[in-house]
């Protein structure tokens, strides 16, 4: 009798001690998924505000050119800039990321007619020094726009798809998290800075290396 209730005590013990490990397990590795989805998630917006700082400081650079030309009384169409202008009063005015990605398209397309005029107008980037400066300053926000938009698309998917997945799902429901917009590629065109002198000595050049003898090539490559 006494070895049947020490056998009962013993199995009660393994239960209990059974209950307590995976009820300690189960509140270690809730906390640890909830981190790591919180993460992803920090990481997806931090893509983004980057994302949006950098189309700012473009939309600056309109702002810019668009003070050259009037400055230097060049004749432009005003629309594309005033659209472009009211593209970011909404973009950076909307309440959440859901709404914000809605006007990153619409910035593209507008920005692009800005760009499609600068690169037109060679004359200019020949006559004064300040638009190939104007030129090579957006390029260089146009390429961390681009960078940091990529980043964003693969960390937001990244963490898009973690939150379908089980045991994060637990996480998901209790935190009431939502998936992130996903962006397409991005479509904005890059600014040319060559003027026409330039544009000649590359000509130039390439005449040059065309005409050269196929033995001085081959003496050049060894």
């Amino acid at each position: 009798m006494e070895n049947k209730n020490k056998g009962s005590y013993i199995l009660i013990y393994i239960i209990l001690g059974f209950l307590l490990g995976a009820g300690i397990g189960f509140v270690y590795y809730n906390k640890l998924f909830e981190i790591y989805l919180t993460t992803l998630k920090n990481y997806a917006l931090e893509d983004y505000k980057k994302t949006e700082a950098y189309a700012n400081k473009i939309i600056d650079q309109a702002v810019k050119l668009r003070k050259m030309l009037t400055d230097n009384k060049i004749k432009y169409d005003n629309a594309i800039f005033e659209k472009i202008f009211d593209t970011r009063s909404r973009l950076l005015g909307a309440d959440n990321i859901n709404e914000k990605v809605l006007h990153l398209k619409e910035y593209e397309e507008n920005f692009n007619k800005i760009l499609e005029f600068y690169n037109s107008r060679m004359d200019l980037r020949n006559k004064r020094f300040g638009y190939i400066e104007w030129g090579i300053e957006t390029k260089e926000y146009l390429e961390e726009y681009v960078f940091n938009k990529d980043r964003y698309r693969d960390s937001s998917k990244e963490y898009n798809e973690k939150l379908k997945k089980i045991p994060l799902t637990l996480i998901t429901k209790r935190k009431k998290y939502s998936p992130y917009p996903e962006l397409s590629a991005s479509i904005i065109i890059e600014p040319k800075i060559k003027t026409e002198k330039y544009i000649k000595d590359d000509l130039k050049e390439y005449k040059e290396e065309q005409d050269k003898p196929v033995e001085a090539v081959a003496e050049e490559n060894e």
